[in-house]
């Protein structure tokens, strides 16, 4: 029972440890290294508002006292409470400085 549990103490510890890395990774993106245009065209912007219109990402980034996309909303879960993100281009609050990996990364695995 002892050479048993000597065995499998460290395998046990070593699938642990590699479980927490491998869950700890920042996800890949197809756009790594990718630079966004510096100035999106109309059309870039109006499939934007048009997609985020469809996807009402204002119901849940934005609170009633508090501007659209602003975030904020508190989304009560079993696991504890979940806030909303400011997803406005401000660079210093919001989205704005974001990398287009790093807006892809938090759009599809919500990583940002």
């Amino acid at each position: 029972m002892r050479k048993l549990l000597f065995i499998l103490l460290p395998v046990i510890a070593i699938a642990g440890a590699g479980a927490a890395w491998f869950v700890t990774q920042t996800p890949a993106s197809p756009f790594d290294g990718a630079a966004a245009d510096e100035t999106p065209s109309a059309e870039v912007l109006a499939h934007g508002e048009y997609v985020a219109r469809l996807a009402d990402c204002v119901a849940c980034h934005s609170t009633p006292e508090s501007a659209p996309f602003a975030g904020g909303l508190e989304m009560a879960t079993p696991l504890g409470s979940i806030y909303a993100t400011n997803i406005t281009s401000d660079p210093e609050t919001g989205i704005g400085g974001y990398s287009l990996a790093d807006f892809d990364r938090a759009v599809r695995k919500g990583v940002g």
